[in-house]
């Protein structure tokens, strides 16, 4: 088995399937700063209905955005079957969810650029007042990309509903995209 942390959610790497599941010291060291902001901001003379408005919304979706993005990939999966999307198998709410493992997109250092290029060059031409590209980190991180045991290039963190968007628009032209990359 084999461990990587990412700042959200832990994956347990096993033969077979991947297990992804919330980063709890992530969600603590949140509920700290919550907890740390709203005593300062008593101490300042901020009200409570301010610092609600302004500070614990935006906590409270940092905590709850992993199991959240979790269970998106699930339900996205099951209802799209996307041949573009590493096929999620489980969910326990999003806090664990079962992927199928794929392999990783790996190259040497001197290609990362060409396979950036392709990927994001593939989805260039929308702006980012149309909803693109706003997760483009997805996109431009190699480690999110993999083959699946059938040999589909796929994606594997596609939690986001504006990643989703992008698999959705323009999955099937990534993976065409790659099949003529590869020959």
């Amino acid at each position: 088995m084999k461990i990587l942390k990412g700042s959200t959610r832990i994956v347990l790497i096993f033969d077979n399937f991947v297990i992804k599941i919330i980063n709890i010291s992530y969600s603590l060291k949140v509920c700290r700063r919550l907890f740390s902001d709203f005593f300062t901001i008593l101490r300042v003379g901020m009200s409570i209905e301010d610092f609600i408005k302004k500070y614990f919304l935006s906590y409270l979706k940092s905590i709850i955005e992993p199991v959240l993005e979790n269970w998106s990939e699930f339900i996205f999966y099951q209802r799209t079957y996307h041949s573009f999307c590493a096929k999620t198998l489980f969910s326990f709410l999003g806090f664990l969810n079962i992927q199928e493992r794929c392999v990783i997109l790996t190259c040497k250092s001197n290609e990362i650029d060409k396979y950036e290029k392709l990927i994001v060059s593939t989805i260039n031409g929308f702006s980012f007042d149309e909803g693109y590209l706003v997760h483009a980190h997805v996109f431009r991180n190699l480690f999110n990309f993999g083959y699946s045991k059938n040999g589909n290039f796929v994606c594997v963190d596609y939690g986001n509903k504006i990643v989703q968007k992008n698999i959705l628009d323009f999955g099937n032209e990534i993976q065409k995209a790659f099949e003529n990359f590869k020959k």
